[in-house]
């Protein structure tokens, strides 16, 4: 039981650290490139969903750190 805790705490680690590394910097985003503005017209769209994702994986690997360190 713990072995399988911890392959899911190991990769919610890595996913939380790869949905960090691909949020864009709040002062610069792929709109602020100027003809290309039209072509990423939902940039702010996909920034919520992986603003979403990236608290979802944040919760997650706050709850197995907290069942792991129990265990």
């Amino acid at each position: 039981m713990e072995q399988i805790l911890k392959f899911f705490w190991y990769v919610s680690t890595i996913m939380l650290v790869f949905t960090i590394l691909i949020h864009n910097p709040k002062s610069e985003g792929l709109g602020s490139v100027g003809a290309q503005n039209q072509f990423f017209s939902n940039t702010r769209s996909t920034e919520n969903t992986l603003n979403k994702i990236t608290w979802l994986f944040l919760t997650l690997f706050l709850i197995l750190t907290t069942i792991v360190a129990i265990h």
